[in-house]
């Protein structure tokens, strides 16, 4: 397994994990937060996804016009024509700015999935913070609200 490939599973398997424990796990407030930081970070993808498609063929064109530029500006050396190695090959060229462009495309969309991991990581320390803080704050309550040994409150109220 490459080491992309691993990096990817390990990052699409840390994201989804983190969306199970904030649906499992949060409520109120944090529900709210959570849904809006998945449906922001989904506009992301989906924006990600039409600008993609639509500017596809002009990226790869300019993407090719790139790859020559840069191998007709290789240092000049004093070789034989015959032995010296054809830069300009347009089949190569071509497939390797589509390869670029949809290397380019992939970590914008790594990126928007990091940012994602980020801030779920984020929203769920904070509500397991305040969690901590609040189950500990009704302890308090509970054991201060009782009463001490032997005393009993009345029920009844005498007339």
């Amino acid at each position: 397994m490459s080491e992309d490939l691993g990096e990817e599973l390990r990052r699409t398997f840390l994201l989804t994990s983190l969306r199970r424990e904030a649906e499992l796990g949060l409520k109120g407030r944090h529900w709210q937060e959570y849904g809006k930081i998945r449906e922001q970070h989904e506009k992301d993808r989906q924006r990600e996804e039409r600008e993609h498609q639509s500017h596809r063929p002009s990226l790869i064109e300019q993407e090719n016009k790139r790859l020559i530029d840069k191998a007709a500006s290789t240092g000049r050396e004093f070789k034989p024509r015959w032995a010296s190695i054809d830069c300009f090959d347009q089949g190569t060229l071509q497939r390797q700015a589509k390869s670029n462009v949809e290397a380019s495309h992939q970590a914008r969309l790594n990126a928007i999935d990091q940012s994602e991991e980020s801030a779920l990581e984020d929203l769920l320390e904070r509500a397991g913070r305040e969690n901590q803080i609040q189950g500990r704050a009704k302890l308090e309550f509970n054991k201060n609200a009782e009463p001490p040994e032997g005393q009993t409150r009345r029920l009844r109220r005498q007339r």
